[in-house]
């Protein structure tokens, strides 16, 4: 069995008298060797089924360290709500280890968190920001029976109220998502795949592992092409048109 030696009152008055002189030289100073990135999902309520969903691409696009750090990811419920999803940002920007975040799903939920984390953090939505955001990146109004931005049409779809929506076009080479994927990929998921390695590419680029370091070299999402899916069996996420 290991035992611990009680340490010898001389060699422990010795210790402690030279606290001072260590103390008085400055702090030693050890990185710590986590760092932490949050991740802003749906994981309860109705939209759960999609926020567990896109999980294991966020999982296969986390290396192993960046800059040599190890890395710890604080995954928050959103339940699909945008002053949930509001609540949570600040959650997360109330952690000093916490330097990048990536989420939430839904245009509403990302137009709910612009303005908390805007100019705090670098942040990596898998949205466009609110309606004029899906507008703008759709380049014209979406028509009432269109179906909406597709993690927003998801419910819709599912119980056959809309057979429509429109989501950004998957390239034809998935490269190492494409066993995540399957035979057919959610869209999500694929921006979730790909803003984590967005994230963490930013990081490795970053001069310092600091909030200030990696906005200084984050940029913005892209969200590809847009284009309409069609499902006319409820199922997601449907065929490209």
């Amino acid at each position: 069995m290991n035992r611990i030696r009680p340490c010898p009152r001389p060699l422990l008055l010795m210790m402690l008298g030279l606290l001072p002189l260590i103390v008085g030289c400055g702090p030693l100073r050890h990185p710590d060797p986590v760092i932490k990135v949050g991740l802003l999902a749906p994981l309860d309520g109705a939209r759960r089924l999609q926020g567990n969903h896109l999980l294991p691409a966020v999982r296969a696009a986390t290396p192993a360290q960046v800059q040599g750090r190890r890395i710890e990811w604080v995954i928050l419920d959103t339940q699909g709500e945008p002053d949930i999803a509001a609540q949570r940002a600040q959650e997360l920007l109330a952690d000093p280890a916490v330097i990048g975040v990536v989420g939430p799903l839904l245009p509403s939920e990302v137009e709910a968190v612009a303005p908390v984390v805007a100019g705090k953090i670098a942040w990596w939505p898998l949205a466009p920001d609110g309606e004029a955001g899906v507008t703008a990146w759709l380049g014209e109004p979406l028509a009432a029976d269109a179906g909406g931005w597709g993690s927003s049409a998801w419910l819709a779809l599912r119980r056959g109220e809309i057979s429509a929506y429109y989501a950004p076009r998957l390239p034809a080479d998935l490269g190492d998502f494409a066993p995540l994927g399957g035979a057919q990929p959610w869209p999500q998921d694929w921006l979730a795949w790909q803003a984590t390695q967005n994230a963490f590419t930013s990081m490795e680029q970053a001069s310092a592992l600091t909030r200030s370091a990696v906005m200084g070299v984050a940029t913005p999402p892209r969200f590809g092409e847009a284009t309409r899916y069609l499902s006319t069996d409820g199922q997601f996420p449907g065929q490209p048109q």
